[in-house]
């Protein structure tokens, strides 16, 4: 996996955060040089089968795709997890915040089925998904790290999902997830 035979995808949230210089994504981008994005919030692979499509017909000939793909979480200076101290700002924030945004309106609520809002499809589907991954949070130690692990288990199912119903193998010889 060199950056003259790879492409490099990324399914992570598009929080600035996850940008940074220093951070994991950008040194990945350093280190194979292009890359595509498979993500929107909370790190799901929102492009789907066409972008990821896309994505592997972008590959160099008999070249390989490695993909990174995770939710994110902030762990705040006092350890407090789903909250990040953010540069300017005098209060921690959420992170990631469509996953606790969502945690807290399921919460709140019966889940409903995604609705046609496409101003906020993303926020809808990941409540969708996330509502019956909720059975054990009362047990759990830290119901925002319960919540981060189950949004995982989501990001990592779609992906595979998407994987799977790919026709990738005529663009790519090789596929790596990180």
């Amino acid at each position: 996996y060199t950056s003259d035979n790879t492409l490099f995808g990324l399914s992570v949230c598009s929080d600035e955060v996850n940008f940074a210089d220093k951070e994991l994504v950008n040194l990945m981008k350093t280190r194979w040089g292009e890359s595509f994005s498979l993500g929107g919030l909370a790190g799901v692979p929102f492009a789907g089968k066409a972008g990821f499509g896309a994505y592997a017909h972008h590959v160099p000939d008999q070249g390989r795709l490695f993909v990174l793909f995770a939710p994110h979480v902030g762990v705040g200076i006092d350890g407090s997890v789903g909250k990040l101290e953010r540069a300017g700002m005098s209060k921690p924030s959420t992170a990631c915040g469509a996953v606790v945004g969502a945690y807290k309106t399921l919460a709140d609520s019966a889940p409903e089925p995604p609705g046609l809002d496409f101003e906020n499809w993303q926020f809808e589907y990941i409540k969708y998904k996330m509502a019956p991954m909720l059975d054990g949070i009362s047990d759990a130690p830290d119901a925002i790290a319960f919540v981060t692990y189950q949004m995982y288990t989501v990001v990592r199912d779609v992906m595979m999902e998407i994987i799977k119903g790919s026709d990738i193998w005529k663009d790519c010889t090789e596929i790596a997830l990180l």
